[in-house]
């Protein structure tokens, strides 16, 4: 093997292993963004052409000392089974519980999969507009068969998704509808739901029927004693 296509591997290899990093520390606390989401997977897929060309599974690479195999066949399996997974998309499971406006559960393979609806962010259950939002999304969702688009999960391993019934993207309807904030933080460059909430305000629909909704983020923090 060539001295610039060895070190090519080895540049795609630690591109691969800062993408798994990123996994691993991140997930667990943060809501990614789905360009955050393309840019991860955007660099796996690099990392795995570049060693597909230049490391044949019949060339394993050695070391010149040892000639021992190199640990690169492992890491880079388990690193790939590790990343793999973390945004499966997952058809024809069926809505068997709401829990509030933006999480439900999805029975899929005979599995629950608590769901947190990505990018929009409804009242909670105690706040003025909570028990509506529920029964918006209970009347669209509960026991319908759903595709649901993943985005990770959020700090509570809650599957972050956009649910799909009939090829109607729900995450966009309910906040058309007025019964769901645009959640900047999780989509920020969504410029339909943007639109959509916008929209909903000038035509006072759901919540933006109150002049002073107040967001579901702002009442979690006053809930919670820490703002201001």
């Amino acid at each position: 093997m060539k001295r610039d296509e060895r070190k090519e591997i080895l540049q795609a290899f630690a591109q691969l292993t800062e993408a798994a990093e990123q996994l691993v520390n991140h997930t667990p606390r943060l809501k990614r963004t789905e360009s955050d989401r393309q840019a991860l997977l955007n660099a796996i897929t690099h990392a795995q052409l570049v060693l597909s060309i230049h490391w044949p599974p019949t060339e394993p690479l050695t070391s010149k000392k040892t000639r021992r195999p190199s640990t690169l066949p492992i890491a880079l399996l388990a690193l790939l089974a590790f990343a793999g997974p973390a945004y499966a998309d997952f058809s024809g499971g069926r809505v068997v519980s709401v829990l509030d406006g933006d999480t439900v559960e999805v029975l899929y393979k005979k599995k629950t999969e608590r769901v947190r609806l990505f990018g929009i962010d409804c009242p909670e259950k105690g706040q003025a507009y909570g028990a509506r939002a529920k029964q918006a999304t209970s009347a669209l969702l509960f026991g319908k068969d759903v595709t649901i688009e993943t985005h990770g999960r959020d700090r509570q391993r809650r599957t972050l998704g956009t649910v799909f019934r009939d090829g109607i993207n729900l995450n966009h309807l309910l906040v058309k509808e007025g019964w769901c904030w645009w959640d900047q933080t999780d989509a920020p460059k969504d410029t339909v739901l943007k639109q959509f909430e916008q929209e909903a305000k000038e035509e006072k629909k759901g919540l933006w029927a109150d002049p002073k909704p107040v967001p579901p983020w702002l009442y979690r923090r006053l809930a919670s004693g820490v703002y201001p």
